[in-house]
């Protein structure tokens, strides 16, 4: 249960920093389209210690009525470590996702939606915290396969009003539980508030509010993520899970064409009571056809220059890598914070380190692929990635 409320966390944070942050580039993800404005390539390259990778890439084709209709994930190594193919059927559409080791291909993950209302998909919170493309839709479910079976992993449903929706219950079948959002919006129909409960016994219990600000052109200038746990909740989450998650802000702003400029994360520090900056991203955009398209993202790691001596001497080792089904580790301290992000920078592991020494995590489930590891304490951050065969 509380695997899951962890992921509800874009970032964790235990350390804040001064105000006057240095920027580290940490990735560039850059796109290429064809001559009617669809992605056809989505290239990334991560930076560490000074050193640049070769790019992952994902390549993406399309049927003869402009759908999706495959992606193709190859590593920094030129290895084909992934692929998901598209189906569609009046209103609704399947994802079926494939890993792939060495020639072998197995299936990992399908998507199953119901009454598409947007054929294009849309991201969203709920999208990155159970890794899923999430079209707007009336329901979806989620299978992951086991052995020689499809297991259905999660079912959702959404409620709308005025072709918005309000609500949105989360079925978590493999962990038992389920979890309802609700969706409150302003007069300009703009999505002002998200409140995440826990269904217990059919009654819902508060776990975690999102508000947005918005500008008078309704484009979100600042997203506020902070804790509201019901005290009912706290046997199941533990005394300390409010701490754990603490409270965030994303800063928006834009070009004068209305497309984001800089995204800017913070974290608040509790002994200051202050938000302090702790990771940015920077767009640049391209025209094709009068359209303005993402061209490159650079996204930076932001840190006070004073704590870059404690966080160099901050060392984690990871083995084994190329890893299967276990990771080990070596460095980790007590207090401390694990957070494993994908390529696309979607936190799919979150893990509290309580005791020094090594810390074994399984990513038996994680897709093949490059990941990154950040730990954290009050010493510092620590990061590194590895490779999910």
């Amino acid at each position: 249960m509380k695997r899951f409320f962890a992921f509800l966390i874009l970032a964790c944070t235990l350390t804040a920093f001064a105000q006057q942050p240095t920027k580290t580039l940490t990735f560039i993800e850059s796109f290429l389209y064809d001559s009617q404005g669809k992605e056809t390539e989505n290239h990334t390259y991560y930076f560490f210690e000074g050193q640049t990778s070769n790019p992952d890439k994902v390549f993406t084709y399309y049927d003869s009525e402009g759908k999706i209709s495959e992606k193709v994930s190859i590593n920094e190594y030129s290895d084909t470590t992934g692929k998901t193919t598209y189906s569609y059927e009046n209103e609704n559409i399947t994802l079926t996702h494939y890993s792939y080791q060495g020639t072998y291909i197995t299936p990992s993950q399908k998507e199953i939606y119901y009454g598409v209302k947007d054929m294009e998909g849309e991201h969203d919170y709920i999208a990155d915290i159970i890794g899923v493309t999430a079209y707007a839709c009336d329901s979806f479910q989620v299978y992951y396969w086991e052995n020689t079976t499809w297991e259905l992993s999660t079912t959702a449903k959404y409620t709308y009003a005025n072709n918005q929706p309000t609500k949105l219950v989360l079925s978590l079948g493999d962990m038992g539980i389920d979890i309802q959002i609700t969706y409150k919006y302003d007069t300009k129909e703009n999505c002002t508030n998200m409140y995440v409960s826990v269904l217990l016994m059919g009654m819902p219990l508060s776990l975690l509010n999102i508000d947005q600000t918005f500008n008078q052109a309704s484009l979100c200038t600042e997203t506020y993520i902070y804790p509201n746990i019901n005290p009912l909740l706290l046997p199941y989450l533990g005394e300390d899970f409010e701490d754990e998650i603490g409270e965030q802000k994303i800063r928006f702003d834009y070009f004068d064409f209305n497309k984001v400029k800089t995204t800017t994360h913070a974290s608040l520090d509790k002994e200051t009571g202050q938000f302090i900056d702790d990771g940015m991203q920077e767009f640049v955009y391209k025209q094709i056809n009068s359209v303005y398209l993402v061209d490159t993202v650079y996204l930076y790691e932001l840190s006070n220059p004073e704590s870059v001596k404690d966080i160099q001497s901050f060392q984690v080792q990871v083995a084994p890598n190329p890893a299967t089904d276990y990771i080990s580790l070596e460095g980790i301290e007590s207090a401390s914070v694990v957070s494993i992000y994908d390529a696309g920078g979607k936190l799919v592991i979150l893990k509290k380190v309580n005791t020094k020494g090594d810390s074994k995590i399984n990513v038996e489930a994680l897709l093949s692929g490059i990941y990154f590891i950040k730990t954290q304490n009050k010493r510092g951050i620590s990061t590194l990635k590895f490779m999910k065969k």
